[in-house]
Order: C-alpha cells, then sequence, then structure tokens
C-alpha cells in the first residue's frame, strides 16, 4: 500500500511541477518529489518482495526518463 501512494504522490508531484511557476512553491515539490522517490527507490532494493503491492493492484508507469527493458 506504500508503494501504491508513493507512486501516486510522484505522479501527481510532477503534474504540479508542469504548472507551478512560483520558485518557492517549486521548491517545495521538488523536496517532496524527491522524497517520494527516494521512498521508492528505497523499497526497490530491499527486494520483490519487501515492497509488493497488494494482490490486484496494477504497477504504474515506468519513471520519466527510463526505458523499457
Amino acid at each position: 500500500m506504500q508503494r501504491f501512494v508513493a507512486r501516486h504522490n510522484v505522479q501527481h508531484f510532477r503534474e504540479l511541477l508542469a504548472k507551478e511557476t512560483d520558485p518557492q512553491q517549486r521548491a517545495m515539490l521538488d523536496k517532496l518529489l524527491g522524497e517520494e522517490l527516494a521512498k521508492l527507490a528505497a523499497e526497490a532494493s530491499d527486494g520483490p518482495e519487501a515492497g509488493a503491492d497488494a494482490p490486484g493492484e496494477a504497477s504504474g508507469p515506468p519513471a520519466e526518463g527510463s526505458t523499457p527493458g
């Protein structure tokens, strides 16, 4: 469940960053985005079982800049 929330937060923060023009707001969104990406990276490094989504939960789109394998 935490992985699900983190992925949706990443998507939401990226959408907000695309629209935000205020430098202070962008800095805060960038910080929040980095924290969520760090959570996902930490879970991914723990192995496939540690951060596994709940059964039936679809995985989100690949991160920006990643290439399909």
